[in-house]
């Protein structure tokens, strides 16, 4: 005679997300994911994303910072330092919107605008021929796809 198992009801991990069918859901009054905008089944890779993001967010904001103080003083001598800030906000902007992209299509134009604005600061100073060049040589690959 064999010794059979008893059978204890089916449970789904707790970073499952789904509700198995028959149960009831429990709603928490703390935090949920799916305030922050994340995926409404709450998942731990929806917490992931959020936190990821929100690293990348102050590292993004922080260097950004950084390079546009040290550009204040870098180009306080040239006659086009407005041009090259809006070149620098762009390459900002950007990025941001790389960084907090929760679709394809907006992390494509990020990522266009990534490339686009390093080509522009890269030939920033466009009388330069090295200078004209390297954008160049910069843009060719993310062209090519």
């Amino acid at each position: 005679m064999a010794f059979a198992r008893p059978q204890r009801p089916h449970r789904l991990p707790p970073w499952h997300g789904a509700t198995p069918p028959g149960a009831v859901e429990e709603k928490s009054p703390n935090f949920n994911a799916s305030d922050l905008g994340a995926s409404p089944s709450g998942s731990w890779l929806a917490l992931f994303g959020i936190a990821l993001t929100a690293v990348m967010l102050v590292v993004v904001n922080t260097v950004s910072a950084l390079v546009h103080v040290y550009s204040i003083g870098y180009m306080s001598h040239d006659e086009h330092q407005p041009r090259f800030f809006a070149f620098l906000s762009l390459f900002t902007f950007a990025m941001l919107m790389l960084v907090t992209a929760n679709n394809l299509l907006q992390m494509f134009f990020g990522w266009e605008g990534v490339g686009l604005a390093s080509y522009l600061l890269i030939g920033f100073w466009s009388t330069r021929a090295r200078a004209t060049a390297s954008a160049n040589s910069t843009a060719r690959p993310s062209m090519r796809g």
